[in-house]
């Protein structure tokens, strides 16, 4: 899901229809992953690694960045997209790259600040490791 809508997005495609659809089953799997995490009465943070395959819907910290860029490069506003991949994000322990990348893409989307502000800790938690570029996204 995540290359077919960088791949698109990356060509400035138009397919509003294709980024709803996909944007669709990004909020099922994160949907279902999340609440399967829930359930097993743990998160990837606590774990102590990266996302977990099965914690956000299968979607590694690539992933997510991938998919955030995507849809702010492409200008589709979906309902329910940014608080989906805000709190996906915030419920991971992504690389400081992934960081970066999603704050990025979720303000060019313009998040709204409730959701910015979910992936504060994360920033405050790599801002060390972050490239000039990176920190420039995070600001």
């Amino acid at each position: 899901l995540a290359s077919l809508a960088w791949g698109f997005a990356a060509a400035s495609i138009a397919a509003p229809q294709l980024f709803h659809q996909l944007a669709l089953q990004v909020l099922h799997r994160i949907d279902v992953g999340g609440r399967a995490a829930d359930q097993r009465g743990g998160d990837a943070a606590n774990q102590g690694g990266r996302c977990a395959a099965d914690q956000v819907g299968g979607f590694r910290d690539q992933e997510l960045s991938m998919l955030a860029w995507s849809y702010a490069t492409c200008g589709e506003r979906l309902p329910g997209l940014t608080t989906g991949l805000a709190e996906a994000a915030a419920s991971c322990n992504l690389g400081h790259q992934a960081v970066a990348n999603v704050v990025w893409a979720l303000g060019s989307m313009r998040a709204e600040q409730r959701v910015m502000q979910d992936l504060v800790p994360g920033a405050s938690r790599v801002q060390h490791q972050l490239s000039p570029q990176g920190l420039a996204n995070v600001c």
